[in-house]
Parts: C-alpha cells; sequence; structure tokens
C-alpha cells in the first residue's frame, strides 16, 4: 500500500498535482488546508483526487474554519475525532492545535486534544497497539 502524506497546504492546490503520479493508495491530509477558509479551490481538487480512487483522510489544521471543516464533512474526508481500518491499519485522526498566540479558528487546550485522542481510540481497544497511523495537525 503506497501512503502519501501533506500538510498546510494552506490553499495551495498546485502542490496536489503531483501527486497521481506516485499511485497512491490513500493520501493523508494534516490540517491547514485553507488559510483561514480562503482558497476553498483546493477541497474541489481533494474531490477530484478523491474520484481518482485515492482514498483521502483528512484532519482540520488550526487555521480551518468551520466552513472548511463543513466542507470536508460533505466529501467524506475527515477523520478528526474518528478512526478507520483500512487493511488492518487503522487511520485516527485528531484535527486542530493546542492554544497559540494567534487566536486561530480550530484551537484546544491540552487535555482537550488528549481526551479527543482517548476517546477516539479507546472504541478500537487492545488491536490498535502497534498498527495505527495518526494524523494530526
Amino acid at each position: 500500500m503506497r501512503v502519501i502524506g501533506v500538510t498546510d497546504l494552506h490553499g495551495k492546490y498546485h502542490h496536489l498535482s503531483r501527486v497521481l503520479q506516485y499511485k497512491p493508495d490513500v493520501l493523508l491530509v494534516s490540517g491547514d488546508i485553507t488559510h483561514f477558509g480562503r482558497d476553498l479551490k483546493v477541497i474541489d481538487y481533494l474531490r477530484y483526487l478523491k474520484e481518482e480512487g485515492i482514498k483521502i483522510f483528512a484532519v482540520p489544521g488550526n487555521c480551518d474554519t468551520l466552513e472548511v471543516i463543513e466542507k470536508m464533512n460533505k466529501l467524506g474526508i475527515n477523520l478528526d475525532g474518528r478512526w478507520v481500518n483500512v487493511d488492518g491499519i487503522y487511520y485516527v485522526g485528531i484535527g486542530g492545535s493546542n492554544r497559540t498566540p494567534f487566536n486561530t479558528p480550530n484551537e484546544y487546550s491540552e487535555e482537550e486534544l488528549y481526551f479527543k485522542f482517548i476517546n477516539t481510540v479507546k472504541e478500537i481497544g487492545e488491536d490498535i497497539k502497534g498498527r495505527f497511523i495518526l494524523i494530526s495537525h
């Protein structure tokens, strides 16, 4: 299985144009897909990659707004606070970031992030040991 990971696109979808040349099975997007909700064309490009047969698992970053998260949900790629098993590998998603001095739209305390992770993986149980990939921002 070929897995590619990207992060901090900040709306620059032209970087994604090279993904197809590597023929990945899975694309992981670790947040800041947009830059404060601007440059939403990147979501359309992710849709295109998904239509090409690539499984896409993404989490929002601290700069991604509620509108972006809703578009991710609609596209079915948002793994924030969820997990999925693909060929025996668990992909676990924890989006957002810890608190920053910049007051970005998607921030959490360290405790909130910890419990978000614990609550997500507790459903998997003992089966997760050594066989998961954490997608976080």
